[in-house]
């Protein structure tokens, strides 16, 4: 395999990158790709740094400023830059078990806090407009 420098890819090569990995091991049903072989730990970790990089003021924002769970807030910050829960999931299980179902579960609850957020914010704006008054 040519040496992939990830550092000189562009963020949109990044999430093409990874989410074109994501539905290749999906549908050739192989788990062990580049990205889990022992043969490819520099380029794993580079990978790792870079996706990194491209979420970490959201994603303490989002940990910091919201009532989202450390892992609701590392998949809305992944779905944000445009990975596909498929490869949120595959680059979840480069250090857990995530699968997609376990992405999707984080997706649903961050979705449904925003839609109860939302919905009080619907109910109390006649009362306080949207303003910071008393």
């Amino acid at each position: 395999m040519a040496e992939l420098n990830f550092r000189d890819m562009d963020d949109d090569s990044i999430v093409q990158l990874l989410n074109q990995s994501a539905k290749d091991s999906s549908e050739e049903g192989l788990p062990d790709d580049f990205l889990h072989s022992f043969d490819y730990v520099e380029e794993r970790e580079a990978l790792d740094k870079r996706v990194g990089e491209l979420i970490v003021d959201r994603f303490a924002e989002l940990e910091d400023d919201t009532n989202l769970s450390g892992n609701e807030a590392y998949v809305v910050s992944l779905k944000e830059i445009g990975l596909t829960h498929q490869a949120i999931a595959y680059k979840m299980r480069l250090i857990s078990d995530a699968t997609k179902s376990t992405v999707d579960e984080y997706s649903r609850r961050a979705r449904q806090k925003f839609l109860q957020a939302k919905q009080t914010v619907d109910n109390l704006e006649s009362v306080y407009g949207g303003t910071d008054d008393e």
